[in-house]
């Protein structure tokens, strides 16, 4: 009889989610493992257990997302362990449990640069094979590089070419505590998962804003938009703020931008006759080819309604949110960050988005030009009219290399 083989996934699993899953399953059927265990740490000694749900809550929560798959089987075994959760603990509970079998320790790709640190490495090494694998390609040469060092020690590894889900817990913990809305949540994690994370109320710690001037619009907001369009505003001033750190320190007010990016769809769900209402009762005149596209109204419409209700008198702030959808040429780093920030902020899951997201990572003019290029062949694919601020964004970008006006850092 072949002998049995055995997965083990360990983890804060604060939640699971559809990538922890993936990586359980790709493994399993790649090594033709018979299951994978899915054991959540009591206290993980490789992490801070901030936020940390009690283990009771995260136990359910594995067994529901794991439900539906035979081959993956959640555990209890470091739960009802007093102390700290060690890997090597619970490979010598297992190996004495199933004496004959053969043990997988499948671990992310910076635990497994940083198992030869854990205690009683040489333990774990003798006990198990190690299995990782990239979060991207970059990754591969480093992880080669650790394989050989560890094998050197005793290991015995195996690097797989994982399929790459960019989610974390981390992401749907500020999510929810944001007031993600379940179309989201569904997208990170099993739908039965998602409603009982809503149901039970876990993550949910109450307002985040500290902000005084957001915390000001929030009723505001809140009496104006659905819950998923407010959750978007609350991510796009996060992101905003992000921006703002990373490029302009020290010149740019991240206070400002969170502010901004909270606001910029202050008019999103109102009819487009009362947005067109609002834009001429400013004054302002749309150009002939943005009036044949509504979708790019209620930037305009929310900068002439805060101004005129909202007591917003800072024409940076209501020119980032009146540019927010068509950008512009000259962009101030307020209105950069701004437009940036609605098109890749934590709530987006469109088809790109990540590829926009990489191109944001290191310079905001690559993340301008990525974002333009992204909504003028959107536009096109529409047969939709690109209108002017649009095209001479894109031609200062591209033509005359990227010479927005920005701060030095």
């Amino acid at each position: 009889m072949k002998p049995l083989s055995l997965g083990i996934l360990g983890g804060t699993f604060n939640p699971i989610h559809t990538g922890h899953i993936r990586l359980a399953r790709y493994v399993q059927e790649t090594l033709k493992l018979d299951r994978v265990l899915v054991i959540p740490d009591r206290i993980p000694p490789h992490k801070e257990a901030r936020e940390l749900l009690p283990g009771k809550d995260r136990l359910e929560l594995c067994r529901i997302a794991c439900a539906p798959y035979p081959e993956l089987e959640v555990s209890d075994m470091e739960l009802r362990r007093e102390g700290n959760s060690y890997t090597v603990d619970t490979l010598k509970a297992l190996k004495e449990k199933y004496p004959k079998a053969s043990l997988t320790l499948i671990v992310g790709s910076d635990m497994f640069l940083t198992i030869d640190s854990w205690k009683n490495s040489g333990e774990i090494f003798r006990l198990a094979q190690i299995c990782t694998g990239a979060r991207e390609p970059a990754d591969i040469l480093r992880l080669e590089k650790k394989k050989v060092e560890l094998e050197k020690l005793g290991a015995v590894c195996r690097i797989l070419d994982l399929p790459v889900f960019q989610v974390s817990s981390t992401q749907i913990r500020k999510a929810v505590s944001l007031g993600a809305n379940k179309k989201y949540l569904f997208a990170l994690m099993p739908q039965e998962e998602a409603e009982a994370i809503l149901k039970g109320g876990f993550y949910q710690t109450g307002e985040t804003e500290q902000d005084e001037e957001c915390l000001r619009f929030l009723p505001l907001l809140k009496e104006r938009l659905s819950r998923k369009r407010l959750f978007h505003c609350r991510c796009v001033a996060d992101m905003a703020q992000e921006l703002a750190e990373r490029f302009f320190p020290g010149t740019l007010d991240p206070r400002k931008a969170r502010l901004a990016g909270l606001l910029h769809d202050i008019c999103r769900e109102d009819p487009e006759e009362k947005q067109l209402e609002l834009i001429r009762r400013e004054g302002m005149e749309l150009d002939p080819i943005l009036l044949q596209t509504p979708a790019c109204w209620h930037g305009f419409a929310a900068a002439a309604y805060l101004k005129s209700s909202g007591g917003v008198t800072d024409e940076e702030i209501l020119n980032a949110i009146r540019f927010h959808t068509t950008a512009r040429r000259d962009m101030s780093p307020l209105e950069q960050v701004v437009f940036v920030a609605d098109g890749i902020s934590m709530d987006r899951i469109y088809p790109g988005v990540q590829e926009l997201r990489e191109s944001s990572r290191d310079s905001i003019e690559e993340g301008m030009l990525a974002m333009v290029k992204y909504s003028i062949s959107n536009l096109m694919e529409l047969n939709l009219p690109i209108g002017r601020y649009t095209w001479e964004a894109y031609n200062q970008l591209a033509l005359l290399g990227h010479s927005l006006p920005t701060e030095k850092h």
